[in-house]
């Protein structure tokens, strides 16, 4: 009687803990479902106004915005809103002329792809003039038509903008476009079986150079060395095999390119490309042990200012002594807060500069190197105080292969190193395309704020590594790297910052989903509750999606690996339901473009029938992305509750151990 008594104690207890918090999820859920709400900020070429996307509290389409900058404040110019397309991004051709792209579905095949075909209108600073330039109505007929190539500084009228091909025309051709009157020239068109995705022009705007990759991953580069010249075409090159090689433009040799290549170390660096050659003509830097991430340019006349690498953070390797100094007087004037700058003027006098990191959700200012003057213009999370977040740990285990597997926790306030709490892994999408880093995470920081430990691991197959790392996670789907997490769950209970049977897993999009949904399945024992948006639950299914299903395709492999076809289902978490021992949360949308409602309907629709516990819920007429707040605000509210129901984060170790029971 006594043992009963205790029980319904210790029961009332953590109900009323649940009731305060589950006015604490929707409260949080709220703060941290707040969209970034400023996007593409970029300075006049004067550095006398900026331009910018904005997305106010509470509407769902964007509006630009163009400003002059007066003693550091903004006067507003234009406002402007379309509910028929979104604005994506914005650019100045000149001191009074703006590019900007917007983007606008497609039904093909039976089903809407979401923002599928991009387009470009021009428009003056005061928004006069507006014209669409490469309009589907000129009969082109690529899905992307807002990629320029050149500004042409000679020739202010015009811009040279390129298309790849596509479904739908499959002659991949660059334009010259009047950004006054729209007419458009077209001024080349590639060979067609040339596979060409991007295109790149020199400094003078002679456009030299193709690349593409074919279904292998195999790139495919075209070239000329004069304007006029035949196209020769480079095939076969070890160099451009997969996620070895990158472009980014022209050097001021028109025989040279920048680009990153892996091929001769196994880590990408920054190296000198000669077009007429074929091959790599000089190294410029590579790090001992990250891969090369980026290379930032003058954008008056292209020379290259540092080269970017992430450790835990993004850093830097300088190549211009003004740009190091600049950004050492920033650091300074920062108090060492983590930035990069967004946009400079032409004499590099003028910059927008972005303080963002894990306990700052982002600020923008105006700075004026000749005044030495350092002015906010933007908060991204207005009602975000810092006070409120979490600093990220760079951590580190040992798989159960031996494999040092690098990740990155956060640990909630007032957190009891003695004491083990309940935890949750978040695994990156991608997978081998992305990684996890220091940096601003709004669900690692919504859930830190509920009280759980937040544990971010990098498994095999992510990037930023070398190409051993990454290639480590090739066909690797359901097996090496869904160890990595379950391993990446046990060292949590071995060094004390979680109770073992206290730690959930939660994936976000395609293999995030995936990975969380194959953890309660194919791992059941690591996890006592799962979360997934928009997963992966059928290989098979995905693989035919994706017109993949042939095993002579790159994805193929990426997946498979050295599996037949038939072993899909081993990797399948559909296919592994009747291991589900951990209740589950399920959202994807109606309208999902990317994966399939399928995936979710159908593990839902067989873990009911296996007696297992899900929790499904389809939003209708959604798509892929949470970008939208009232999505976001769904998602946080909906696996804060679940994670509440499920694995409670406030409470004392014996409270713990008895709602287990």
């Amino acid at each position: 009687m006594r043992s009963l008594i205790v029980f319904i104690s210790v029961l009332i207890v953590i109900m009323s803990r649940q009731v305060v918090a589950a006015g604490n999820v929707d409260k949080l859920a709220g703060l941290f479902a707040q969209t970034p709400s400023i996007w593409s900020m970029t300075l006049s070429p004067n550095g006398d106004g900026v331009s910018f996307i904005i997305k106010e509290s509470g509407e769902e389409v964007p509006r630009l915005i163009v400003a002059d900058i007066v003693d550091g404040q903004l006067h507003v110019r234009l406002s402007l809103q379309r509910d028929d397309h979104r604005f994506k991004w914005v650019q100045w051709a000149n001191n009074n002329r703006l590019l900007v792209g917007i983007s606008s579905g497609l039904k093909y095949g039976g089903r809407v792809y979401r923002n599928a075909v991009s387009r470009m209108i021009a428009i003056d600073r005061n928004g006069d003039n507006t014209k669409m330039l490469a309009s589907q109505k000129r009969k082109i007929k690529a899905l992307k038509n807002d990629d320029v190539l050149h500004l042409l500084p000679a020739d202010p009228q015009h811009i040279l903008i390129g298309q790849a091909s596509s479904i739908f025309d499959p002659e991949a051709s660059v334009y010259k476009v009047n950004i006054y009157t729209g007419d458009m020239e077209r001024i080349l068109t590639g060979p067609r079986k040339a596979h060409v995705s991007d295109w790149y022009a020199d400094h003078s705007g002679v456009v030299k150079l193709g690349f593409g990759e074919d279904n292998r991953g195999r790139g495919r580069m075209i070239i000329r060395v004069g304007e006029t010249d035949d196209w020769i075409e480079l095939e076969k090159n070890e160099l451009f095999e997969d996620g070895r090689f990158k472009i980014f433009n022209f050097t001021d040799d028109p025989r040279h390119l920048y680009v990153m290549s892996s091929y001769a170390t196994g880590k990408l660096a920054l190296y000198k490309f000669d077009i007429e050659a074929g091959e790599l003509a000089g190294k410029v830097f590579e790090h001992e042990r990250y891969d090369v991430h980026g290379l930032i340019r003058a954008r008056s006349d292209g020379r290259p200012l540092a080269v970017t690498y992430i450790a835990d953070k993004l850093e830097y390797e300088y190549l211009d002594p003004i740009f190091a100094r600049t950004r050492r007087s920033l650091e300074k004037a920062l108090g060492g807060l983590p930035f990069r700058i967004l946009s400079t003027s032409m004499d590099e006098l003028r910059y927008l500069v972005e303080v963002q990191g894990p306990t700052d959700p982002g600020m923008v200012y105006f700075f004026d190197r000749a005044e030495k003057t350092l002015t906010p213009l933007f908060s991204y999370y207005a009602d975000i105080e810092p006070e409120q977040l979490h600093p990220m740990q760079a951590v580190s285990f040992e798989a159960r292969d031996g494999l040092e597997i690098p990740g990155y926790i956060t640990l909630p306030k007032n957190h009891d190193p003695g004491r083990p709490g309940a935890a949750v892994i978040l695994p990156h999408n991608g997978p081998q395309a992305q990684r996890n880093m220091v940096g601003w995470d709004y669900e690692g920081q919504f859930l830190a704020s509920l009280g759980y430990v937040v544990f971010q691991p990098n498994y095999r197959g992510s990037t930023g590594y070398g190409e051993r790392f990454r290639l480590l996670g090739a066909g690797e789907w359901g097996r090496a790297m869904q160890d990595d997490l379950a391993d990446a769950a046990a060292w949590l209970s071995r060094t004390g910052y979680a109770h073992a049977d206290r730690i959930c897993i939660v994936g976000f999009y395609s293999y995030s989903g995936y990975a969380s949904l194959t953890g309660a399945t194919r791992d059941a024992g690591s996890y006592r509750c799962s979360a997934a948006w928009a997963p992966v639950s059928d290989i098979r299914l995905m693989l035919k999606d994706s017109e993949s299903w042939n095993d002579d395709t790159l994805f193929y492999d990426r997946v498979m690996g050295d599996l037949e076809k038939k072993a899909y289902a081993s990797i399948s978490p559909l296919h592994m339901v009747d291991r589900l021992k951990a209740p589950v949360l399920l959202i994807h949308g109606s309208e999902d473009e990317e994966v399939s409602v399928k995936h979710a309907r159908e593990f839902a629709k067989a873990a009911r029938k296996a007696g297992k516990q899900v929790k499904y819920i389809e939003l209708e007429g959604v798509g892929h992305s949470r970008g939208q707040e009232a999505i976001r605000h769904r998602w946080l509210r909906e696996l804060g509750h679940f994670l509440l129901e499920y694995n409670p984060a406030h409470l004392s170790e014996g409270d713990a151990e008895m709602a287990s029971r």
